[in-house]
């Protein structure tokens, strides 16, 4: 391989012209390239340069040496220099020496040409010219030099020289590989070398692909029009050194003092600056791998087993990256000979102290694994426990102790009084003291803590969501001093699940906790939530309840062979607990299912006072307060639950709201005396907040009674007026009762069930005037009502009765033994509301302030406070 040159300077006439141009070009470099290297090639000199210097001042002008990506996608390395005068003897004279690189071509190394040169190995390579060959073609050049200005021990004295500056410096020069990239690097320096040691540096520490790719120029008097990443200018350059250019537009580093950017925090490049302060560059070689760029925790780890000092942050990543690939042997060998790595690597990460126990367990946990490193795992798992202890950490489990007896028994010695104080303090979380117990057992002492006390907090890792913790505090019942834990745990269980919801338990411990018959017998109540437990996907509601009762009872009708304490007449809980085992949460029973409760307790002939005991009321009587309000069942289940639980285990809402329930049932059937919507208006109020169920049965069951062309009330035919629409009880409904009951009339007398009514009888349709002219003063829900089932329901039937019916309808009103509103009789009422006059007759008898001003209660169907009734 020929490596294509171009040289560049100011040349006398010839067939490219005169002036500056290209004096001597290798072939297969074409005229579009030379377009593009032209203005890279450029040279100003300082401004403080002399302008006619002498042969020793020329050695002081600086060296633009720069790697430069054209736009085409080319390389270009390339070396200009001041040579002074030109062919005509002027000054401003400069000769430009350069390497063309096609896309993805590198440079190659004279002696290794696998492992391409980087660029600024080339930094005064002895094979640049500072004169143009003789011919228009250069001499063939299969590859360049290195340089030998700078080494490795030049470099880290620079480096220590500028290790302030050296961390933020690298962080600039990660940025230019992200995405998107960072502003370009400014770096203000007298001397170009100190420039070119700095791209040294970078070059150094970045990922072999980066390392090539970084373009950068030692020195430029403009940087404004300059392309590279990195650019090197003097004090004097023309930049303006601005807040927006220090914060923003450029990253510039000042080695003589001036102002720089601020510095980015970068783990890596603090890593990377402490291996090149350390002299320890031979670990950016060995850190390369094939997870690519900057792996920070592979140069880590590699840097703390060196011995290297490092950061927080990078010991972390160090300490992770080792979890997750430790059998990467590409970087076992240690740095330093005849240390084994991982004691040299868990030395320094130890050093580090920036490493939590929960970290240091993993680690250890990972090279236990691994096979790796038995020392140093020992010392992990030793430092772990003790920090995990002193931190209060969570989590205690380690893979291993120190293999070493006596570090063994160091251990326990300085870890008991700490296990002593924590597994006796009840603040100390499940998970936590599952580990301390197991710690105190691996180092093999005693703590001396009363299993009772334990108890609960043993309790709650059987019941919690973490299958793993209740399987660690199994084993410990099988441990020394285990019988008596479980013993304890038992009683807890048994206790939970009597007092508290039991539901929760089933789910946790169905499966989970074994339980002999003696234990059985002593705890009932857990061995109820163990059968739910297993039995959840076949048996649920009353048949669970049963299936419950039997285990406990036996199947008979009386109660047989459980334990003292277990049987319903000594425990009536158990009921209780089984009744929430088969309808776990806030939902209740269905009303079939409620029934069913009831039967299979009168069915077993428990004692009368069980159910009262049992506490049970309440979700029963929510099964029939919660039913749909067409549910036929309902109105029963009210009574039997009345009955059952007579003067108690029913709260007085509940109570209440059952015998709204019943009466609405007893309405239904006409299984009701006189004054019947008094008590469902007084009953509603004792409810209140009546459950809508209920209230829209009860209002719907008051209106059909009230609408329905017999009295309901006596075993003989209604024969008049008086009977068919039960007018007082209309009275107290105007009068008492609230909007949705009065709204449950309106509708039901809108309905066709007293259309079919008002055509079949004459007395219905005069029972229906006589009642809906009346009571105008009971408020304006009622005179509202009223009014329209007048005029929009009754109206339009008389209209399509012949005239003979019409007058029977009038003869009936006339004789209604009911005083009528106002001073007028009833056949006056009746004739002027059947000429169409009488919209507002009642209302200027009457005044429409008065009927306006009854008052209201809240519920449904609440009387007024001074219990107003008909005057």
């Amino acid at each position: 391989m020929t490596l294509r040159q171009l040289h560049y300077t100011s040349a006398p006439p010839g067939p490219d012209g005169s002036g500056f141009r290209f004096t001597s070009v290798s072939a297969g470099v074409g005229p579009e390239v030379l377009r593009l290297a032209e203005p890279v090639l450029g040279y100003e000199p300082p401004r403080d340069a002399p302008l006619r210097p002498t042969d020793a001042e020329l050695a002081d002008f600086p060296v633009a040496f720069a790697h430069t990506r054209l736009p085409d996608g080319s390389g270009l390395v390339s070396r200009t220099v001041y040579t002074g005068v030109d062919y005509t003897g002027r000054y401003g004279n400069f000769h430009a020496h350069a390497v063309h690189l096609a896309p993805g071509e590198f440079l190659p190394h004279p002696e290794r040409p696998e492992q391409p040169l980087r660029p600024i190995e080339l930094w005064e390579s002895p094979s640049w010219r500072q004169e143009s060959p003789v011919g228009r073609i250069p001499d063939e050049l299969p590859f360049l030099t290195q340089g030998f200005t700078f080494g490795r021990e030049v470099l880290c004295r620079f480096a220590a020289a500028r290790a302030d500056a050296l961390a933020p410096f690298l962080a600039d020069v990660r940025a230019l590989f992200a995405d998107p990239p960072g502003p370009q690097v400014v770096l203000v320096e007298r001397d170009p070398q100190a420039v070119a040691q700095w791209v040294a540096l970078a070059t150094g520490a970045l990922p072999a692909r980066h390392a090539a790719e970084l373009t950068f120029l030692t020195y430029t008097r403009r940087p404004y029009r300059c392309g590279q990443s990195i650019l090197g200018i003097r004090p004097d350059a023309e930049f303006s050194f601005g807040p927006v250019e220090l914060q923003h537009h450029y990253r510039v580093r000042h080695g003589l003092g001036g102002p720089s950017s601020p510095a980015a925090d970068d783990p890596w490049a603090e890593l990377a600056a402490a291996v090149w302060t350390a002299g320890r560059v031979e670990l950016f070689a060995r850190a390369a791998g094939p997870e690519g760029e900057f792996a920070t925790g592979r140069l880590a780890a590699l840097a703390l087993a060196a011995g290297v000092p490092v950061g927080p942050a990078a010991a972390r990543e160090a300490a992770d990256w080792v979890c997750a690939r430790p059998t990467d042997r590409a970087f076992l060998r240690s740095p330093d000979p005849g240390t084994g790595f991982w004691d040299a690597f868990t030395a320094g990460l130890l050093a580090a102290d920036a490493v939590g126990p929960d970290v240091l367990r993993r680690l250890a946990g990972a090279l236990q694994a691994a096979g790796l490193g038995a020392a140093a795992v020992g010392t992990l798992a030793a430092t772990a426990l003790r920090a995990a202890v002193l931190d209060r950490s969570d989590e205690l489990a380690a893979p291993a102790l120190p293999t070493d007896p006596q570090a063994r028994r160091d251990l326990a010695e300085s870890l008991l009084p700490l296990l002593v104080a924590e597994l006796g303090d009840p603040g100390t979380g499940p998970a936590r003291l599952l580990g301390l117990l197991d710690l105190a057992g691996r180092l093999g002492v005693d703590p001396q803590v009363p299993a009772g006390s334990l108890a609960e907090r043993l309790t709650d890792t059987l019941i919690g969501a973490d299958p793993r913790l209740a399987e660690r505090t199994l084993r410990l019942f099988d441990g020394p001093g285990g019988a008596e834990l479980r013993a304890a745990v038992l009683d807890r269980l048994n206790d939970l699940a009597r007092e508290d919801d039991p539901a929760p338990l089933a789910a946790a411990v169905g499966s989970r906790l074994p339980l002999s018959d003696a234990e059985s017998r002593d705890h009932p109540h857990l061995a109820a939530v163990r059968r739910a437990g297993r039995e959840h996907a076949r048996l649920s509601g009353y048949r669970l309840l049963t299936a419950l009762l039997d285990d406990a009872l036996g199947d008979g009708t009386a109660p047989t062979s459980a334990a003292a304490g277990s049987r319903p007449e000594g425990d009536p809980l158990l009921l209780r607990t089984v009744f929430r085992l088969g309808w776990p949460g806030d939902s209740p029973p269905s009303v079939v299912d409620a029934r069913q409760v009831l039967r299979v307790c009168r069915h077993r002939r428990f004692p009368p006072d069980l159910l009262p005991r049992s506490g049970l009321g309440l979700g029963l009587a929510r099964a029939a307060l919660t039913a749909a309000a067409d549910d036929p069942h309902a109105p029963s289940l009210a009574e039997e639950l009345l009955t059952g639980f007579a003067d108690r285990g029913l709260p007085p809402h509940e109570r209440a709201a059952l015998e709204a329930l019943h009466l609405a049932g007893e309405l239904r059937a006409g299984r009701v005396e006189r004054g019947f919507t008094r008590q469902a208006v007084e009953l509603a109020l004792r409810a209140e907040p009546l459950e809508s169920p209920v209230a829209a049965r009860l209002n719907l069951a008051l209106a059909d009674l009230l609408l329905g062309g017999r009295s309901g009330l006596t075993r003989e035919r209604a024969s008049g007026v008086a009977e068919v629409l039960l007018f007082e009880e209309v009275g107290t409904l105007a009068r008492t009762a609230g909007p949705a009951a009065l709204a449950a009339y309106r509708a039901q007398a809108a309905g066709p069930v007293v259309r079919r009514s008002l055509d079949s009888d004459a007395r219905y349709p005069a029972a229906c005037f006589v009642a809906w002219s009346s009571f105008p003063d009971a408020g304006a829900g009622w005179d509202r009502i009223r009014t329209e089932l007048l005029e929009q329901v009754l109206r339009p039937v008389l209209r399509e009765l012949p005239a003979d019916a019409r007058d029977r309808i009038g003869s009936l009103v006339a004789a209604a033994p009911f005083r009528a509103p106002g001073d007028l009789t009833w056949a006056t009422h009746w004739a002027h509301w059947h000429r169409g006059r009488t919209s507002n007759l009642v209302g200027r008898l009457l005044g429409r302030g008065r009927a306006g001003t009854s008052r209201r209660g809240s519920s449904e169907l609440t009387p007024p406070h001074d219990d107003g009734r008909q005057r």
